[in-house]
């Protein structure tokens, strides 16, 4: 039970750190305006409705490919529940996408599919690092 533990809290850091690397490189591609008060909730959730589709993108791709690898990281150190482990780490980042949906306006499509693409990729991750094919 210990290992399963670990393996989810190893993959939902894992997962954390692809998020926030892809995430830094939306930020070069759609910086802030200078001056932003980050702390200021109105003009963040404006700057946000102001951003392109392609800044959505890269944010759901970040979504997606973090929970894929941290799914893969679960379950690859759990060996015995692979699936669960990943889901695990699935339900942290859909925790996550619920609060970042709440809080700040994205397009519907963004939302949709910020709730369901985390899991498919959690466990296609845990499927292809457990070596199973069930």
């Amino acid at each position: 039970m210990i290992r399963q533990i670990v393996a989810v809290l190893v993959g939902i850091v894992v997962c954390g750190l692809v998020v926030g690397l892809v995430e830094m490189l939306n930020l070069r591609f759609h910086p802030a305006p200078p001056g932003m008060d980050f702390h200021d909730a109105a003009q963040v959730a404006a700057h946000v409705a102001a951003l392109p589709a392609a800044a959505f993108g890269i944010v759901l791709a970040a979504w997606t490919l973090g929970s894929f690898v941290g799914g893969a990281a679960a379950a690859h150190l759990s060996r015995t529940w692979p699936r669960a482990c990943a889901l695990g780490v699935a339900a942290f980042m859909l925790a996550g996408v619920a609060y970042n949906v709440v809080m700040l306006p994205h397009p519907l499509w963004m939302s949709v599919l910020g709730l369901v693409l985390p899991v498919s990729a959690a466990l296609l991750g845990a499927r292809l690092a457990s070596g199973k094919t069930a």
